[in-house]
């Protein structure tokens, strides 16, 4: 029960009492007051009648008799006359026979009133000739009372309605500041920290406002703090900061994210090299190789490869472009063009001795490392360089090996008859918490693998670029959904959290999502225990789409969290938006954590963000005891890898 509807139960209820008290006093007085008229009026007749019937009695007139006390009875409200001689003997009686009172029985059962009787002497002289007795009547009194107690009870229920509705006004505007504090609050608990925008005039409410204003706006202003230095960090560790590009680092990890998030379309990755920076630098100083270089960066930014490009400035004198969903005859022709705009810059700076070289590879269908496409390039640039003339561009085409020989087509046709006949394996790799003495399981992620013709598990990172490519990645995941909501519906285990990842191709397919949702209504016990995981680089692509996914998969019971966070300019934006309920940091953090500090001070920026969220911070791919030891230190929650547990086929 809600503040209000104590205080206008409690207050109503005490105005109710009161007014039924002013009623009970109002009927108890006019009873009061008709009982001593009845009484009253009983005596006034009867004295009448006695001053009246000396005449009629002395001559023994009985006709006179009857006919003065016939005219007042007739006349009068009473319920009896009596006439008595002085011995006491009736002379002459008028009555009414018994009647019950012309109001409702209640009433006079509750309000009851007495038929009071009067009596006065006859006499003439001195000589006693009898008595009159007279009765009134109490059902004139009983109707009036009945009709002012009505006309009342009315006027106070109006007055004690319009009372409530002007009591009702009064509590929502008093306690409007309640209702205010209530939805901060609400929104404190999920994480979105507003503010109070009206304050009260009353003192200790204006005092309770302004405390729970200070409180969210110092908890925002701390994980704003934290964002902005995570973000400072972030930007320092992965920005070019002479042009403004990305470092080799950003760029390899972004590279890399790409391959798996795009895997399977056609690419193009662009080097450009210049050569005689070192002596441009040493014949003119630094500031010319400088501005040559932002020049070039400057350039680069007005070129587009592709769709969803990816831009870098990977060494002193090397730049790389990358492009997605390019034909070879465009990569091509962009990269005469690319060769071009650099021929421009370098003509334009002044600088002699300085050339450059572009490298390109292009891929038909991505599914190699970043290694190995970035050798490749490398290697055009130095045919480029070699190269004489005024335009200097190398163009080679990728051509995969091993089982990629087989080609698309063949690959499609694996993945579509693995689906077809149901050769799906499932793995779980446990998840742990660090606690004291010994870590304790957390969850246990799920994971999905295709079996070739020999009942041999096919590695996800081979078939998964292919699917991508022919956007197999719904029919994929839902083949996978379907065996996981088949798999722990027959052995439900100990209800602890399984962890399943989603591409962002099914996030966008509307027909497995409904078919997920119809899974998740269908089995709401297992629901609870699912929690999926979306990659952050896919997730970024559409924000709006993923939010309205992830509001449908909450409402039917399941959770959502982030995969291979932390690379993303938004990276933090969106973690008050979609409130995961874990991040899984990038393995990128990971590497040569133990002596990398600038990797060290970012995973703890983002444990204090996440904290106030009450978001989870995971690792992943931890194979050592002494990571173990510095995640822990650096305030991680959990880890995932080899030095915790090995995956394990469970079907």
């Amino acid at each position: 029960m809600t503040l209000f509807q104590r205080i206008f139960i409690v207050v109503s209820l005490l105005f109710a009492v009161l007014l039924a008290s002013l009623e009970a006093s109002y009927v108890r007085a006019s009873r009061h007051y008709l009982q001593e008229q009845l009484t009253s009026h009983a005596q006034d007749v009867a004295t009448s009648l006695g001053l009246v019937l000396p005449l009629s009695m002395a001559h023994n007139d009985r006709v006179r008799l009857e006919t003065t006390v016939d005219a007042v009875f007739e006349r009068g409200y009473y319920r009896a006359i009596r006439v008595l001689s002085p011995e006491g003997q009736t002379l002459l009686l008028r009555q009414l026979p018994p009647a019950p009172p012309s109001v409702p029985g209640w009433f006079a059962r509750l309000v009851p009133l007495t038929a009071p009787s009067a009596q006065s002497l006859i006499s003439a002289g001195w000589r006693q000739l009898g008595r009159v007795v007279v009765t009134s009547s109490p059902d004139f009194a009983y109707r009036q009372l009945w009709h002012t107690t009505r006309a009342a009870t009315g006027l106070l229920l109006l007055f004690y309605l319009i009372s409530l509705v002007l009591l009702g006004a009064l509590l929502r505007t008093v306690l409007r500041p309640l209702r205010d504090i209530e939805a901060v609050a609400a929104d404190i608990g999920e994480r979105r920290f507003t503010t109070v925008q009206r304050i009260p005039g009353a003192r200790e409410l204006r005092r309770v406002v302004q405390a729970i204003n200070t409180l969210s706006g110092k908890i925002r202003d701390a994980i704003g703090l934290e964002i902005a230095t995570a973000e400072r960090y972030r930007v320092e560790a992965y920005r070019d900061t002479l042009t403004g590009l990305d470092n080799r680092r950003s760029f390899n990890h972004q590279l890399e994210n790409s391959l798996q998030a795009h895997g399977g379309q056609s690419a193009v990755l662009y080097l450009v090299q210049i050569e005689g920076l070192d002596a441009l630098n040493a014949a003119q100083g630094f500031a010319a190789g400088d501005a040559l270089v932002r020049a070039l960066a400057d350039a680069l930014r007005t070129l587009d490869p592709g769709a969803q490009p990816l831009r870098a400035r990977l060494g002193g004198s090397t730049f790389a472009l990358l492009g997605w969903d390019v034909g070879l005859d465009a990569a091509q022709q962009f990269g005469q063009r690319l060769d071009q705009a650099v021929g421009a810059v370098v003509a334009h700076s002044g600088a002699g001795g300085v050339s450059h070289g572009v490298g390109a590879v292009y891929v038909p269908h991505s599914a190699e490392g970043v290694s190995a496409l970035l050798g490749e390039a490398d290697a055009g640039v130095r045919q480029a360089l070699a190269q004489t003339g005024a335009h200097r561009l190398v163009l080679v085409q990728h051509d995969p090996g091993g089982m990629d020989v087989q080609g698309a087509t063949a690959w499609k046709a694996f993945i579509g008859g693995a689906l077809t006949a149901g050769d799906i394996a499932l793995w779980q790799q446990t998840v742990f918490a660090f606690a004291q003495p010994t870590p304790r399981v957390l969850q246990c992620e799920i994971t999905g693998s295709l079996l070739d013709a020999t009942g041999e598990p096919v590695p996800a990172a081979r078939f998964i670029p292919m699917a991508l490519r022919f956007g197999l990645m719904p029919a994929l995941d839902g083949a996978f959904l379907d065996a996981i909501f088949q798999h722990f519906a027959a052995q439900p285990g100990d209800g602890g959290q399984l962890a399943v990842n989603l591409s962002m191709q099914s996030i966008h397919d509307d027909g497995l999502l409904e078919r997920l949702l119809e899974h998740l209504r269908a089995q709401p016990e297992l629901a609870r225990r699912l929690v999926f995981e979306v990659s952050e680089f896919g997730l970024v692509q559409d924000l709006a789409r993923a939010a309205d996914s992830v509001a449908r998969l909450r409402a039917a019971g399941a959770g959502f969290a982030v995969d291979n966070f932390g690379f993303h300019a938004s990276a933090f934006q969106y973690l008050q938006q979609l409130r995961p309920s874990y991040i899984k940091l990038a393995a990128s953090y990971l590497q040569d954590l133990e002596t990398d500090p600038g990797n060290q001070f970012f995973i703890a920026s983002v444990v204090r963000v996440a904290r106030p969220l009450d978001i989870v911070t995971l690792a992943c791919g931890v194979e050592s005891e002494a990571r173990l030891a510095l995640l822990r230190d650096l305030g991680v929650s959990g880890y995932q890898g080899y030095a915790g547990a090995r995956p394990q086929r469970v079907r």
